[in-house]
């Protein structure tokens, strides 16, 4: 487990949460680039959790919009 992702633990146990490190896994290009965060489960429990890692990570500047 990465040092300061303890917050993924305490999310997954209401939500399901998929960590992506970019380049996704099977692309090759040496060092991660970043991290996708995938959350599904009670709408208001994803609302509350998309809330809290933009306050917590906000995007950087040159980040591409999520679809």
């Amino acid at each position: 487990m990465v040092h300061g992702l303890g917050w993924l633990q305490a999310v997954q146990r209401l939500l399901q949460v998929r960590m992506v490190v970019q380049p996704e896994e099977g692309q090759a290009g040496g060092e991660p680039q970043g991290y996708k965060v995938q959350v599904s489960g009670a709408p208001e429990a994803v609302q509350l959790a998309q809330q809290y890692l933009a306050q917590r990570y906000p995007p950087a500047q040159d980040a591409a919009p999520l679809p």
